[in-house]
């Protein structure tokens, strides 16, 4: 189960959680843009508030049964964004909405065209 820390203890996020949850995205179909200096990427959300986010989600999307279609996940990843600073907003816009376009696509779901413009 994933472990949050909490005051001076750990406890679990999910009590009788599993160890590990996978991601639901499709990580092969995320763009890896080795370009980019601030792009890292790991199989850990952190040890604080992150990691009890992403593993309550996932925890929450298997339990649940949410699927984006038939037979098809929601697709959930953890992004970590720069401080702006480092990247700045419209940078860190495009990477989020491009990232968020490849999942949609890799679901193999069928998509409104509508709602398109805004995942790139």
């Amino acid at each position: 189960m994933a472990f949050n820390r909490r005051a001076l203890h750990v406890e679990p996020a999910v009590p009788g959680g599993p160890n590990l949850l996978p991601t639901t995205g499709d990580l092969g179909a995320v763009a890896l843009n080795t370009r980019n200096p601030h792009e890292l990427w790991s199989r850990d959300a952190g040890n604080f508030f992150c990691n009890e986010i992403y593993y309550r989600t996932l925890h929450h999307i298997r339990e649940n049964k949410c699927l984006r279609c038939k037979g098809a996940l929601v697709p959930c990843l953890f992004i970590h964004v720069p401080p702006l600073h480092l990247m700045p907003l419209a940078e860190s816009s495009l990477f989020v909405k491009t990232l968020l376009g490849d999942l949609i696509r890799a679901s193999g779901c069928p998509f409104e065209r509508k709602w398109w413009h805004v995942y790139g």
